[in-house]
């Protein structure tokens, strides 16, 4: 069983310099919060969407940005929201399904929050509804994780998408006929 967590993802994500500044940038597979929201929840989902659409990735909660340092969280926000409650949000806002888990971390009795969510095998993740004002869900959209920031879709990325999606469909097609 595949396990995101391990120490060595764990201590590649959280390893500092002499100064204390996290080394690690946000990237196609990473993203620091400097803490946990429930209000934000629509943009916790859209990252996790694209990186869903992309190769999977980490959401950190504890991290703050410009400069990254270890700060922990600062409220117990993470702690308090029902696993179930993320899901049935993801799960009414995107299909298909979002594989995601949750952990929390300790670093020198700092609290960190962390999100994972595998890479999609089934690509693309749609968003199947507008949530809000559609500043960040729009039905019809598909998200994307680019060096360091989650958007819409483009052309290329889409376009590799679908061709992969086409060549394991005729890949099952031929096996079948194998068979």
């Amino acid at each position: 069983m595949y396990d995101p967590f391990t120490s060595q993802k764990l201590d590649k994500i959280f390893r500092t310099d002499s100064n204390g500044r996290v080394k690690s940038r946000e990237s196609s597979c990473l993203e620091f919060k400097s803490n946990f929201n429930w209000k934000s929840w629509d943009k916790y989902g859209r990252t996790l969407a694209a990186f869903a659409n992309n190769r999977g990735g980490y959401i950190v909660f504890g991290i703050e940005d410009s400069p990254r340092i270890l700060k922990g969280m600062s409220n117990d926000n993470f702690d308090k929201t029902p696993p179930e409650d993320l899901t049935s949000n993801l799960n009414s806002a995107f299909v298909p399904e979002l594989r995601w888990y949750r952990e929390i971390h300790e670093i020198d009795g700092k609290r960190f929050g962390i999100l994972y969510v595998e890479e999609c095998l089934t690509k693309p993740i749609i968003a199947k509804k507008t949530i809000g004002d559609g500043k960040y869900i729009r039905e019809g959209d598909i998200y994307y994780r680019y060096r360091a920031k989650s958007q819409r879709i483009r052309y290329a990325e889409l376009a590799e998408i679908i061709e992969i999606r086409q060549k394991q469909h005729l890949d099952s097609l031929l096996n079948l006929i194998k068979n």
